[in-house]
């Protein structure tokens, strides 16, 4: 009467698996496991797992693949310390300028230098002329007349023109010694020239010594030549020399001085065309060398007046 009733079928366990392992099958109890969760517990242990919660910066969607809306950061390497988190990164400069521009720096730094010292370039540039010279000259000599090899022509040719370039060298150095200005020299001539005189002895005390201020100006070789508008040639047929006027100060017992000087260099000798010198306290004023006092360069006159002005203020101090 009664109707067997079959007993329920059991339906297989099912294993929740986590969202976030989608699309990789699910994990059996008596599978091994793979090796990304080889370290996580055994299955058995647990017989329900539940889902791990997402997490907030991911959005799952029902495809079997699971899609970033948003971008992770990549996290700092171990080995490398992070850095803080609220620090500013640091600007990186670059150069924009095109390797044309960095090549026309140096140029014009070259061409600078070769205008501040034309006189150097010029003593290259003739050195190596004079060596080229001898060189060719050297070549066509011994092709003609004796029977060398070219090796040894250029050997001759290089000592020779080596030869001549030192002699040009050591020419023009002593020239420019020996005709040129040296505010130094003209400086060490001078004390020289007023320690032969007995009166700045006396008007200075009995003993005296130089103090730290000095000033100068040089002519230009341009104004030397046209014959400067600051003082007239006695002679249109005198040679050029360029003039130079200097001031400087005494210490002696109690008294200070002030000299001034115009001189000139010719024939590698240096003559006083002014040598004078203007005590303060006494009011004297003593002229050593020439016959009357000259009229300042505009430079000198600057300098004289400044430390004029420094000399008041440092009283009123």
């Amino acid at each position: 009467m009664f109707a067997r009733l079959a007993a329920p079928r059991l339906a297989a366990p099912r294993l929740l698996c986590p969202p976030l392992l989608a699309p990789s099958p699910c994990l059996r109890p008596a599978a091994p496991l793979s090796r990304a969760f080889a370290s996580l517990p055994s299955p058995s242990l647990h017989p329900r797992l539940s889902p791990l919660p997402p997490r907030p910066n991911l959005l799952l969607s029902s495809r079997p693949h699971t899609t970033l809306r948003r971008p992770l950061r990549p996290l700092p390497s171990p080995r490398t310390p992070s850095a803080a988190p609220f620090a500013a990164p640091r600007p990186r400069f670059s150069s924009s300028a095109s390797g044309g521009g960095g090549a026309a720096a140096p140029m014009r730094q070259a061409l600078v230098w070769a205008k501040e010292n034309s006189m150097v370039v010029g003593v290259v540039v003739g050195a190596l002329v004079v060596m080229y010279g001898f060189y060719r000259f050297s070549v066509r000599v011994m092709r003609f007349f004796f029977n060398v090899s070219d090796k040894e022509i250029f050997t001759g040719g290089f000592v020779l023109g080596m030869l001549a370039m030192l002699g040009l060298l050591a020419t023009v150095a002593y020239a420019h010694r020996r005709y040129s200005l040296n505010v130094e020299h003209v400086y060490r001539s001078a004390l020289a020239e007023l320690r032969k005189h007995e009166s700045v002895s006396k008007a200075m005390g009995g003993f005296w010594h130089p103090a730290n201020f000095k000033g100068f100006a040089i002519e230009s070789l341009q104004e030397a030549i046209q014959g400067s508008e600051r003082r007239a040639r006695s002679s249109y047929l005198e040679a050029p020399a360029r003039r130079i006027q200097m001031i400087f100060t005494l210490k002696g017992m109690g008294r200070t001085g002030m000299v001034s000087l115009e001189a000139f260099k010719r024939s590698g000798d240096l003559h006083f065309d002014m040598l004078a010198l203007d005590v303060k306290e006494t009011d004297e004023h003593l002229i050593l060398e020439g016959e009357h006092d000259h009229e300042l360069f505009p430079e000198v006159n600057n300098l004289l007046e400044a430390n004029r002005s420094a000399n008041r203020s440092t009283r009123r101090a």
